[in-house]
């Protein structure tokens, strides 16, 4: 009949989604329509241009209160804690190193992809810890676009309660080597594409 029926939506594991708009119709031949959640929304993401913004160094930031974003993606059981995510929108072609420090929090993630919500199986790189150690996704090249990086935690913890970030861009000696993010030793023809790692 006419009126408001609750129900309780979740996946088979016994833990209810949250922010889900449907719409119910009842009839004969009705099926009910479910929408997702919006798992990026833009108003929540930090903006960050560059090169601009480079050397980019935000401290004292947190993920304790921002909810949890993103899931189902290839940082696995590292993607269930709260998260922040930044819109990193490249002007010019860079080749640039991003780090986060998460200071006492152990069981943190770091991951860059090209697509919001970050892909399910293969980002573009990411990087995991059990220890409270700083995170780095090495030098490598950008060109022109937009990609997205994420923080979050393996619960427990929820959240991080204060995380630094950087985005450096890499310089090197003319001659010098390096291996990018993808293992692929490089050289530096001009002094400005590369960094020396390890």
């Amino acid at each position: 009949g006419m009126g408001t029926d609750w129900m309780q939506i979740n996946d088979g594991t016994g833990i209810a989604f949250t922010d889900v708009a449907f719409s119910l119709h009842t009839g004969v031949g009705c099926t009910p329509t479910i929408e997702p959640p919006d798992t990026c929304p833009e108003s929540s993401m930090i903006p960050i241009t560059v090169p601009a913004a480079l050397p980019y160094a935000a401290v004292g930031q947190t993920t304790c209160g921002e909810g949890d974003d993103i899931d189902a993606t290839c940082m696995g059981y590292y993607d269930d804690g709260e998260d922040v995510i930044y819109e990193l929108t490249v002007t010019s072609a860079i080749t640039a190193r991003i780090s986060m420090d998460p200071g006492t929090t152990p069981y943190t993630a770091l991951a860059l992809d090209d697509a919001c919500p970050l892909d399910a199986m293969t980002c573009l790189a990411t990087v995991l810890s059990t220890s409270a150690t700083d995170l780095v996704i090495p030098c490598r090249d950008f060109g022109p676009g937009v990609y997205y990086i994420v923080v979050d935690t393996w619960p427990p913890p929820d959240c991080i309660p204060s995380y630094g970030l950087e985005i450096e861009e890499c310089v090197c000696t003319p001659g010098d080597s390096w291996c990018d993010g993808w293992g692929d030793a490089n050289a530096c023809p001009d002094g400005t594409e590369l960094f020396t790692t390890d």
